[in-house]
């Protein structure tokens, strides 16, 4: 298949072998203004990002809107329940990770929790959009 790799690590990984695969933070201490069992959280260099789409940001995070995102790495806008903005595919695209690669492209991005199949996708156009393994 070939394509520019992804790799994905989430602070709950299993493994040693998947927690030394790629350089991330030892200790990840995501911004306490987010309650992290209803939300995702994402860090990559000098950031972190939150789940959601709101204008309203939480103390400690940083937001990619919704718009951001999109003109950053166009994909297809799937709609979802939760998209109560007006803007169709807002919640699929406002996923803490994705805002995170929009702010930071190409940087390692560590996340609060396992990473959805949408994100998965999302992320191997990504890195085939950048050229480089992410």
């Amino acid at each position: 298949m070939g394509g520019t790799p992804i790799r994905i690590h989430n602070t709950e990984c299993p493994t040693a072998a998947a927690l030394r695969a790629v350089p991330h933070s030892v200790n990840i201490h995501f911004a306490a203004s987010v309650d992290l069992a209803s939300k995702t959280a994402a860090e990559a260099g000098d950031i972190q990002a939150v789940s959601g789409f709101a204008t309203d940001i939480p103390d400690g995070y940083e937001r990619a809107l919704p718009e951001q995102v999109y003109a950053a790495m166009p994909t297809d806008r799937m709609p979802f329940f939760f998209d109560n903005s007006g803007w169709g595919g807002a919640y699929y695209i406002s996923h803490a990770e994705k805002q995170a690669s929009t702010l930071r492209p190409g940087g390692s991005i560590s996340v609060s929790r396992n990473m959805c199949d949408n994100l998965v996708c999302w992320f191997q156009g990504r890195a085939a959009q950048l050229g480089a393994p992410l």
